[in-house]
């Protein structure tokens, strides 16, 4: 029986990359006939359109990727829960991470974005790795409780939700609270990433191994966060900066062929940084690119806003999957799905 939690041991054949429609064509043509599902080509997965969130009614609060409803059903499971929790889990069959868990701090704007490429290119060996690869890894955003907003960057966490959906990725939620430290808050969700190995996975591979961050070049939040996060985290920890020291421009041009927009959601008053005026490329809802780039660095203030200037949100639902996280097409011409069996075998995606 099809619920509106799951599917469980569904699986369908893949077609070949080159000739399948992407799974947003798919939904897409599923609206217009008025069905309730499609398959995803990716996954083999049934997944609802939202034509069947609409005649459900509401929000479920599982995050699914065609909600119709603005996730107003994740912002009440954010409210209800006063400690970490997940607020996605990865679809695709998970094939266990011998070498541990790797979670990446994610704000939901471009050098988060940025960094979870790196990473994907600097972990897997071959191509067809990369899903291997990617079990390992579970996005924590830490957001306001009372206002379900992520600090800095003023992105609600249903856009976050709808981030870690689309890229299928694991998410951990940890809202912060008056009193409880940063720290604090964060060492429980490790714990909660740690206790909540995949039914395939081993004890070891449960161990959260690695902390990535985002950091690009100010040297005081990264002793910050050396020191900080260090000493509340098991030796076994180790913090990574993939992009620290990299260069504007070879950023730039990975966002570019990522082809993923990244738009303003937040922006800090002129008189912060000692200049006459922001540039106007920097408003809310503008896209962040090579003019926006220009006018920066003309008006004096650093180019990838580090300094607090502005905040970002990338828009990763706005092109493929495949395409936002860089994995080539040959990736999936050799697949062959399993069946998907445990407890995350969502309907929902």
């Amino acid at each position: 029986m099809l619920t509106w939690r799951r599917v469980l041991g569904l699986a369908l054949p893949f077609r070949g990359f080159s000739s399948r429609p992407t799974a947003w064509e798919m939904h897409d043509k599923a609206v217009k006939e008025g069905m309730n599902f499609y398959t995803d080509p990716e996954t083999g997965l049934m997944v609802f359109t939202r034509v069947a969130h609409e005649r459900r009614g509401r929000c479920c609060g599982s995050g699914c990727r065609h909600c119709a409803f603005q996730y107003e059903g994740v912002r009440k499971r954010a409210s209800s829960s006063v400690g970490p929790m997940f607020l996605h889990r990865r679809l695709r069959n998970r094939l266990g991470s011998p070498t541990g868990r790797d979670v990446l701090f994610w704000s939901s704007g471009k050098d988060s974005f940025l960094t979870l490429r790196r990473w994907i290119k600097e972990n897997q060996e071959k191509p067809e790795q990369i899903e291997e690869a990617l079990d390992s890894v579970t996005l924590l955003t830490t957001f306001d409780f009372n206002s379900h907003v992520v600090a800095h960057q003023e992105t609600d966490i249903a856009d976050v939700v709808r981030q870690a959906a689309h890229l299928d990725l694991d998410l951990v939620g940890v809202p912060l609270h008056p009193g409880t430290t940063y720290q604090t808050s964060v060492s429980k969700g490790l714990k909660l990433i740690e206790a909540s190995s995949g039914p395939t996975d081993s004890d070891s591979s449960g161990q959260v191994k690695n902390l990535i961050f985002g950091d690009l070049h100010l040297e005081h939040i990264k002793e910050y966060r050396d020191k900080e996060l260090k000493s509340l985290t098991s030796t076994s920890y180790k913090l990574c900066y993939p992009l620290y020291g990299a260069k504007y421009s070879e950023l730039l041009r990975d966002l570019k062929e990522s082809q993923v927009p990244c738009v303003i959601s937040a922006h800090s008053r002129d008189s912060d940084f000692g200049v006459p005026q922001l540039p106007p490329q920097v408003r809310v809802g503008g896209l962040f690119g090579e003019e926006m780039v220009k006018a920066c660095s003309l008006a004096g203030i650093d180019t990838f806003g580090e300094n607090g200037e502005f905040h970002t949100l990338a828009q990763v639902w706005k092109v493929s999957r495949d395409q936002a996280l860089g994995i080539p097409a040959a990736n999936d011409l050799n697949a062959t799905p399993q069946l998907q069996n445990d407890s995350h075998s969502h309907v929902r995606i």
